[in-house]
């Protein structure tokens, strides 16, 4: 009965068994671990492993509980160096199953024991190679009531993917292989390589976008691979974080990857990232929950701050423009030279068949493509710079660009000695109009102007209780208003970074923001309203803009801390290159 109580904290599911069994063969110095699933886990689970192996008194006593447990004192407690160490998984995994143990210390022979219910049926001795095969079959077959808590074929055996991917990141020097009903689905060669371990797993094109990273704080060290912009996931299933060697959960340490992230990858988007952090033992507690997947951290603010650097550094160093085509190995059909945009041609166009010849044609400055002239002005809110190329001297990230024209209203047109690059112009100013009011935000003492003619915002009587209670709030963002009369809200000073024309609706989201999301912690409040505000208030597609005025909004985007993504996430450029085009044109093959 007191294994059955155990085995319902330890073993919850299949994956559960694998991880205990992974756990037991890394314990055991294994190089080698296979996993075979017959139906997911649910009929049979076979795990093999290479490691040590038992010789028959230890083989007994593993199946006994807490007899082959690592802690002797209560010191022991606090710094734990081995994977398991309650000795609770053989004899719980025993007790709601069929399990058959095989071992051998020596290579020659070994001893085969099954086991029925937690019960010993049979004992052998057996000749097999060094190492250890459990066999567990018919799981929760004496306890019907928690095998219909199983999920589907799909489900459960995801679970199990889930724990060896986590482990052959954990331990990249152990090759580790992964069948369901005979079929291989995951392999690692245990070269010890750990970006060739996330090739094995995710792929080739997942691997050559994953950037290294590094850091040190104190206690704590922490390496890892994460993905740039070009590989993301619909969920956090894939951010890998572990301890020690050790594949632990921490919503925690995930939000601190995910803020290293913060403005550059869409929102409900998820990198791809394999964090370790190595530490003391006696720095973390790992005795919170049978599972062994909860650990407690010394410190775990520091640790948090130093992760979301070391990410945002490395993210910082790469090029984080998306290509607009995917990547092609291309072999070119004829020699391509540099392209010089004021580069005259040098001979004549061949003649076509109806006999027209064309003149070489004087190379001039493109035209500037605009849909209509628009009915409000930027410039004074943007100083434009007379030069023709954008100043990226403070951006690595961006490459020298040369402004070229306007697409439908909506894309900047840009390009260098190599590509063609495409801005959202409402992206772009949103990216700008964000760290501008963020900016002020964060001073907590906005420059404001007096207004000489006040406006007033006019509520139902419903709301201006609740307006009341916001205006202190207004006041510290530099908006200072007053109730008049019933129903009327009279501003009478704004701050200085509102757009000339969008007072009104800018005081609006401000008291619709602090209305709704007052409870929440300020720093948040404040992101959201920054975001909503520049979104609202910035240029939007379909809407032409002069080329003075394209011109300014490029310079200050360009200076901006973070300009290949607007605030929430999406990208603001994106680049073709010269062989992209080629190709479409059939000039490559």
């Amino acid at each position: 009965m007191t294994n059955l109580i155990a085995a319902g904290e330890v073993v919850e599911r299949p994956s559960s068994v694998v991880k205990e069994l992974i756990e037991n063969a890394i314990d055991a110095q294994a190089r080698f671990i296979r996993v075979d699933l017959s139906e997911s886990g649910t009929k049979e689970i076979i795990v093999t492993d290479d490691g040590i192996g038992m010789d028959e008194d230890d083989a007994l006593m593993a199946v006994e509980r807490h007899a082959t447990s690592k802690i002797r004192t209560q010191d022991d407690l606090y710094r734990i160096g081995t994977l398991g160490f309650r000795g609770e998984a053989l004899p719980s995994i025993a007790a709601v199953s069929k399990m058959t143990i095989s071992t051998s210390a020596n290579g020659r022979f070994g001893l085969k024991l099954f086991y029925s219910g937690g019960i010993l049926q049979s004992k052998e001795t057996v000749a097999m190679m060094r190492g250890t095969v459990v066999s567990v079959l018919n799981l929760f077959f004496n306890t019907p009531a928690r095998f219909k808590h199983i999920q589907s074929m799909p489900a459960e055996l995801s679970h199990s993917i889930d724990i060896v991917t986590k482990y052959a990141f954990a331990h990249p020097e152990i090759a580790f292989s992964l069948s369901n009903n005979g079929k291989v689905i995951l392999k690692t060669s245990g070269s010890g390589n750990l970006h060739e371990v996330l090739h094995d797993i995710y792929g080739h094109f997942t691997a050559i976008h994953m950037i290294p990273f590094h850091g040190k704080e104190s206690w704590y060290e922490i390496s890892g691979f994460a993905s740039d912009l070009s590989v993301t996931r619909s969920s956090r299933q894939s951010i890998h974080v572990l301890t020690n060697q050790r594949a632990i959960k921490n919503t925690s340490l995930v939000y601190a990857i995910l803020d290293g992230y913060k403005e550059k990858m869409v929102s409900s988007r998820y990198p791809v990232v394999v964090l370790h952090i190595t530490t003391d033992p006696s720095l973390i507690d790992v005795n919170i929950h049978p599972s062994k997947f909860e650990i407690k951290f010394t410190e775990e603010n520091r640790l948090k701050s130093r992760i979301t650097k070391s990410i945002q550094e490395a993210l910082d160093k790469v090029d984080l423009i998306p290509d607009a085509l995917p990547e092609n190995t291309i072999e070119q059909e004829e020699s391509i030279l540099p392209f010089n945009p004021h580069q005259k041609p040098s001979t004549v166009f061949e003649s076509f068949s109806s006999g027209w010849a064309i003149e070489p044609m004087e190379m001039v400055d493109p035209p500037i493509v605009v849909l209509a002239e628009p009915t409000e002005t930027f410039e004074t809110y943007f100083q434009p710079s007379l030069d023709s190329m954008l100043d990226v001297s403070n951006h690595p990230s961006i490459p020298s660009l040369e402004y070229i024209g306007q697409f439908h209203g909506t894309y900047l047109l840009a390009q260098n000695e190599q590509h063609l690059f495409l801005i959202d112009q409402h992206a772009a100013m949103e990216r700008v109009m964000y760290e501008r009011i963020s900016d002020s935000f964060a001073a907590m003492k906005a420059d404001t102007v007096d207004l000489l003619i006040p406006f007033q915002l006019d509520f139902p009587p419903t709301e201006i209780p609740l307006v009341e209670t916001v205006l202190n709030s207004l006041a510290s963002f530099g908006v200072y208003a007053e109730l008049f009369g019933q129903n009327t809200l009279l501003v009478r000073r704004i701050p200085t970074w509102f757009v000339r024309g969008a007072e009104e609706e800018f005081v609006r989201d401000m008291i619709e923001h602090l209305i709704k999301d007052r409870g929440q912690i300020r720093t948040k409040l404040l992101d959201q309203l920054a975001k909503s505000l520049s979104c609202k208030n910035s240029i939007k597609a379909n809407m032409g803009v002069s080329s003075t005025e394209v011109r300014a909004l490029l310079d200050v985007w360009i200076q901006t801390r973070q300009p290949n993504t607007c605030p929430h996430g999406r990208p603001t450029i994106v680049k073709l290159s010269i062989g992209d085009i080629e190709k479409m044109f059939k000039r490559v093959v």
